[in-house]
């Protein structure tokens, strides 16, 4: 498959089944950044209320200060 939007090949659950499984049990997604996360949900209603992670894929100090974020919320630092 390729991906339209980025220009590339793409490898996703979606791209290759077109749908998510009901029962494959994801705990979360990854969507482009390219991606705008209210769109995937809109265009893949399976995606539901599982969490939304978007990568930067940065290649340019540009990008990565520009670029989307993952933050994590943690209660206490710890190793486990």
């Amino acid at each position: 498959m390729y991906c339209q939007s980025c220009g590339r090949p793409a490898n996703s659950l979606i791209t290759q089944l077109s749908f998510i499984p009901p029962d494959v049990g994801l705990a979360a997604v990854a969507v482009s950044r390219l991606t705008n996360p209210s769109e995937a949900i809109k265009r893949f209603p399976a995606i539901g209320n599982l969490p939304i992670v978007t990568s930067s894929d940065a290649h340019t100090i540009n990008d990565f200060l520009s670029g989307p974020r993952t933050v994590f919320y943690i209660n206490e630092p710890t190793l486990s």
